[in-house]
């Protein structure tokens, strides 16, 4: 199988009674503190300038955290990760160097709020996405940063992917083309 193969087969096999009590647990104190740093970050000039420009998209029906404004799920993923991350404060892999929870946590959220998906099925995919994201940023090695790229904007395309497609209800083989997808907006180029 290739990776991306095995990716998805894991992701698409994962159920929430797979994941350790203390993961699962683990994983609610990570949402939490995504909500409270994006709710910090609403205070600041560029949660404003962001969601200003998002907002020249239109309007939709998600929520943006702490923020009155809604767009659509595409706008408000990308809102929600400006202000988890904004601050810097979110959660790192060390060894994988990527803010795993400001793409994984904010594409979760939005898309589980799309498909009206449950905690549990919300919880279940942004602890795929969490796997897929860390295991990607460790095999690059470093590699990313030495190449001049970003490896959490790099990899998370990937990992979103297959968030929104557990939460989709994807098969195996659509989780794979939309790793193929993700590969071409991942901003990786050959040299």
């Amino acid at each position: 199988m290739t990776v991306s193969e095995t990716i998805a087969q894991f992701v698409h096999q994962l159920r929430h009674e797979d994941i350790p009590s203390n993961v699962r647990e683990r994983v609610k104190d990570l949402m939490l503190d995504c909500v409270g740093i994006a709710f910090a970050s609403t205070r600041f000039e560029y949660a404003c300038k962001a969601l200003a420009g998002l907002s020249t998209f239109g309007t939709g029906t998600r929520a943006i955290i702490g923020m009155p404004n809604k767009l659509a799920v595409r706008d408000a993923v990308v809102m929600n990760g400006v202000l988890i991350h904004g601050l810097d404060y979110d959660d790192t892999h060390i060894e994988g160097v990527v803010h795993a929870s400001a793409s994984c946590f904010s594409c979760a959220l939005s898309v589980a709020a799309e498909v009206d998906a449950s905690g549990q099925d919300l919880i279940t995919a942004y602890v795929a996405g969490l796997e897929a994201i860390a295991r990607l940023g460790m095999v690059a090695k470093g590699g990313l940063h030495l190449n001049g790229l970003h490896p959490t904007g790099t990899v998370a395309a990937f990992a979103c992917s297959l968030i929104a497609g557990k939460l989709m209800g994807l098969t195996v083989e659509q989780l794979v083309n939309a790793q193929g997808n993700a590969l071409s907006t991942a901003g990786i180029s050959s040299r």
